[in-house]
């Protein structure tokens, strides 16, 4: 009643409710079937709020199970991220530096095409390992990270290639990352 209530009350406002669910592809079907109970919220046949997911490629595999199909056919809008190219790798790196107030480059060109390399364009790759260079940089009083820090980085994450695909898989400690991380996932249901 009150979450109604918070919706006719911003419907009246001219305000629109946006639910934003990250990691939507570790959701169950139950999960999801309780969520597209909200999409049966409207006024004058407009919705009242709109429910955005976002996760991994496993969240099509998710949505296409025969259990999801009543939330499947409200999604009006699905985009897969495509994996970045090498220019957008190292312009991407470089970017995140530049919001962290890095005052100068701190990866040499062929870190950068090396690291491409290793991720395929793969923004969360691309990230555990610039990360994983950063440190090892910073650790060794390194002040520019180079192509031979970021062989030692994807050794010790130990990057390997699959037989099955040519993604980079990851496997160290706490961290993981499957064959099918090559894709983010924005879905929006309505």
């Amino acid at each position: 009643m009150a979450f109604s209530a918070f919706l006719m009350k911003a419907y009246y406002q001219n305000r629109r409710v946006l639910l934003i669910i990250d990691e939507a592809h570790l959701l169950d079907s139950q999960f999801l079937t309780e969520l597209r109970l909200l999409s049966n919220f409207e006024k004058k046949g407009n919705k009242l709020i709109n429910v955005f997911f976002v996760g991994q490629l496993e969240l099509n595999d998710l949505l296409l199970r025969p259990e999801n199909k009543a939330i499947r056919q409200r999604i009006t809008v699905n985009y897969n991220i495509p994996n970045l190219t090498a220019r957008e790798t190292a312009d991407y790196i470089n970017y995140r530096l530049t919001v962290a107030d890095a005052k100068k480059k701190l990866f040499k060109k062929s870190a950068l095409r090396e690291i491409y390399r290793f991720s395929k364009g793969n923004p969360r790759l691309i990230n555990i390992i610039a990360d994983r260079a950063l440190l090892t940089g910073y650790l060794n009083s390194r002040h520019r990270i180079k192509k031979r820090t970021i062989k030692e980085c994807a050794k010790e994450l130990e990057i390997v290639r699959t037989r099955s695909s040519s993604t980079p898989q990851i496997r160290s400690g706490n961290v993981s990352a499957s064959d099918n991380v090559s894709d983010l996932e924005k879905v929006s249901a309505s």
